[in-house]
């Protein structure tokens, strides 16, 4: 009799639990002290991506996990949300590298958009993982030197939007 009692509480417990989980939690406001990035590249144009797609599709996931760690700034995954738009327009390996440390000698180049200007910002040729750290740096860089421009058009867009 325990026994039956013990699983009839356990499913119950199980029941209230998956019910609760179910609850949409609401959104959380974003941070608005923080500039809103949205990082992407072209998806590839067959179902099987070639060598140069599939690595512009590593390196724009290495970029956002390398731009994610900057302090001032909100990784989110909807352009229309985003204060500055990253595309990852080229990885290109210009050898096949070998040996135990390959050198990373690949160009990347990437369109930068926020409050109305395009930039394009590139780097090349470091060692393993190098280059996309420059690139981010290089990235952070132009949303420092542009930050009161992007904020004062992200002030004017939701003024605009109400």
């Amino acid at each position: 009799m325990t026994r039956i009692a013990l699983v009839v509480f356990l499913l119950l417990t199980l029941t209230g639990c998956a019910a609760r989980s179910k609850n949409a939690r609401p959104a959380a406001a974003p941070d608005r002290s923080k500039i809103a990035i949205y990082v992407f590249t072209k998806p590839p144009a067959t179902r099987v991506p070639t060598i140069d797609e599939q690595r512009r599709a590593d390196a724009t996931a290495e970029l956002v996990r390398r731009l994610g760690g900057k302090k001032r700034l909100a990784i989110i995954d909807a352009p229309k949300q985003a204060d500055v738009i990253v595309e990852l327009r080229s990885a290109v390996q210009l050898f096949e590298p070998r040996g135990e440390r390959p050198f990373d000698d690949r160009e990347l180049v990437a369109s930068v958009t926020g409050a109305g200007k395009t930039s394009e910002v590139s780097a090349a040729r470091g060692d393993v993982g190098r280059t996309v750290y420059t690139l981010a740096k290089r990235v952070d860089k132009w949303i420092t030197a542009n930050r009161e421009q992007i904020v004062a058009a992200r002030s004017k867009q939701s003024a605009g939007g109400r």
